[in-house]
């Protein structure tokens, strides 16, 4: 039997997302950059569970930000419906995605960056462990 542990799921969404996005997006894993500009998404573990003996569920919280609050919506749903998709993916990391079930992106202002519109979203996303040893 193999044992497992838990990924760090915040680097593999943000490789895996980026990825699948392509270029001219920023994709991070927190903290987010002071200095971040249009076209960025964080990517936030917000803890999770065991899903069972080799996978674990992490709940994430997804900030998306772009110019105006209809492009921070938009890429905040085409966000969604990429981390949707990661269990039908073939992943560059090799992670084995589950699962995924997200809550529909919602505006959401940033208080640090007023001037730049921010969408956000959470979901649960399933993924296999990787060994322990």
């Amino acid at each position: 039997m193999q044992i497992v542990k838990p990924i760090d799921i915040e680097d593999k969404l943000r490789t895996d997302i980026g990825a699948l996005l392509g270029q001219g997006y920023t994709v991070c894993a927190p903290p987010a950059p002071d200095d971040l500009s249009a076209k960025t998404v964080c990517i936030i573990s917000a803890g999770g569970s065991a899903q069972g003996i080799v996978a674990n569920d992490y709940g994430i919280i997804v900030d998306c930000w772009d110019a105006t609050p209809a492009d921070a919506m938009a890429l905040a749903c085409t966000v969604h419906g990429l981390l949707c998709s990661l269990p039908l993916q073939s992943i560059a990391s090799g992670t084995v995605y589950t699962s995924v079930n997200g809550a529909n992106p919602y505006n959401n202002p940033d208080p640090r960056r007023p001037l730049l519109p921010r969408a956000t979203f959470t979901a649960n996303v399933g993924a296999r462990g990787i060994p322990l040893f």
